[in-house]
C-alpha cells in the first residue's frame, strides 16, 4: 500500500505539474473508491501535496456536476443559501462514503489544531498560510457536499461530535476577532474598508466564518438532537451574534439567518430561547427578529 500511496502522489504532482488531464480522470475514478481517500491523505505529509488532493476532489465533484469551475467557485460572491443550495441538489456520487467521513475526521483534527491556541493569543502567529487554507478548503468541501443529496443524510449521521466542534469553532472565532482586530479571522463590517478582490486572494481564512455557519444550517437541518445542542452549548447565541454583514465573509448574514432559521424550525425550546432572547433585551435588532420569525428567505445585499 505505501507503494501504490507513493506512485498516487507522484501523479498527484504531474497533475500539477503538467495539467495532464488523463492523470486528473484517474483520480476522479479512484475518488470513488472505498479507503482510497482517506490512505492518501494519511499518507501524504506535506500541507501543500493535501492541498492539491482537495482541490482535485473540488474538481471531481464540479465534473460529477457538468459545471464549470468558474461558475461553482463563484457562489461565495454572487448567491445566496437558497441558489446555492438549489444548485447543488442535483449532485452525483464522486466520493466514496469513507471518503467523506474520513473528511469530516481530518476537519475535527485540524479544529482541534486551531483550537489549541488560547482565544486571548494570536491565533496567526500560531498556523501558517498553508495550514488555514487547509481548514478552510475542508470547511468549502463540507459545506459542498453537506448540500448535495447524496451526503447530506450521511454527514448529518454522524455529526455528534463535528457539530460540537463547529459551535467550539464559531465561539473561538468571535473571540479572536474581538481580542485581535488585526487577525485573518477579524470581522470587518464595513464593505468599503476592504478591496474585496484582494481579500479573496491575500487572505487564507477569506469565507471561513460563512462556510462554518453554512455547514452548521446544514447539520441541524431536521435534526432535533443537533438543534437542542446548538441552543445548550451557547451555539445559538453565537449565530445570532454572527448575523451581521462581514465583508471577509460574503453573505454570512444570509446564512445565519438560515442556520437560525433551521435552528428554530419544529423547536418550541429553541424559539423560546430566542424569543426570552428578545424580551430580555439581549437581541436588539427587531428587523432580525422579524425575518427569523417570520421565516422569511434572506434577501440579497
Amino acid at each position: 500500500m505505501p507503494q501504490l500511496n507513493l506512485i498516487w502522489e507522484r501523479q498527484l504532482i504531474q497533475c500539477q505539474n503538467d495539467q495532464s488531464e488523463f492523470s486528473l480522470l484517474s483520480f476522479f475514478i479512484a475518488l470513488k473508491k472505498e479507503h482510497f481517500f482517506r490512505s492518501l491523505y494519511k499518507f501524504i505529509s506535506t500541507t501543500a501535496n493535501r492541498l492539491l488532493l482537495l482541490d482535485i476532489v473540488w474538481e471531481s465533484i464540479q465534473n460529477g456536476e457538468d459545471t464549470s469551475t468558474a461558475a461553482l467557485r463563484s457562489w461565495d460572491c454572487a448567491q445566496s443559501p437558497e441558489e446555492y443550495l438549489k444548485m447543488k441538489s442535483h449532485s452525483k456520487r464522486v466520493l466514496s462514503d469513507d471518503g467523506v467521513l474520513f473528511l469530516v475526521e481530518a476537519f475535527q483534527e485540524e479544529i482541534d489544531s486551531l483550537l489549541s491556541v488560547p482565544t486571548s493569543g494570536n491565533v496567526d502567529a500560531n498556523f501558517d498560510e498553508e495550514q488555514i487554507r487547509l481548514l478552510c478548503q475542508q470547511s468549502s468541501l463540507l459545506l459542498n457536499l453537506s448540500s448535495s443529496e447524496p451526503y447530506s443524510e450521511l454527514i448529518r449521521q454522524h455529526s455528534q461530535n463535528l457539530i460540537a466542534a463547529l459551535v467550539k469553532l464559531l465561539k473561538s472565532l468571535q473571540l479572536w476577532s474581538r481580542n485581535n482586530p488585526d487577525s485573518v479571522f477579524a470581522f470587518r463590517g464595513q464593505l468599503k474598508d476592504v478591496d474585496l478582490n484582494a481579500e479573496s486572494l491575500s487572505n487564507p481564512a477569506y469565507g471561513f466564518k460563512r462556510d462554518t455557519i453554512g455547514l452548521i444550517a446544514n447539520i441541524i437541518c431536521g435534526n432535533r438532537a443537533a438543534q437542542d445542542y446548538l441552543r445548550t452549548s451557547d451555539g445559538l447565541a453565537a449565530l445570532l451574534d454572527c448575523a451581521k454583514i462581514d465583508a471577509r465573509n460574503p453573505f454570512i448574514l444570509q446564512w445565519s439567518i438560515f442556520a437560525i432559521h433551521n435552528a428554530l424550525e419544529c423547536n418550541e425550546e429553541n424559539q423560546q430561547y430566542v424569543a426570552q432572547m428578545k424580551s430580555q433585551g439581549v437581541l436588539q435588532d427587531d428587523e432580525l427578529v422579524d425575518r427569523i420569525q417570520k421565516n422569511r428567505p434572506p434577501r440579497k445585499i
